[in-house]
């Protein structure tokens, strides 16, 4: 992961975590606008893959804390 390096893991886990409002934010509109049910789970895989690297960077890069797991 020599490209993700210079990263904070707290970085991706905020984008997780914005993948998650937006989602919830979509799944309001979706009723009215019916192609966002569409949209709502590509949010979704990315914010399993940004908690995935998350973990896997915080480790590489010597970052990991305790608490790490429960962000």
């Amino acid at each position: 992961m020599p490209v993700l390096k210079p990263i904070h893991p707290d970085v991706l886990t905020w984008g997780a975590l914005g993948c998650s409002v937006a989602s919830a934010v979509l799944l309001s509109f979706a009723q009215v606008n019916r192609w966002l049910f569409l949209v709502i789970p590509m949010l979704l895989f990315f914010r399993i893959a940004l908690n995935a690297l998350d973990g896997l960077l915080a480790q590489a890069t010597g970052k990991a804390r305790p608490f790490g797991e429960v962000l």
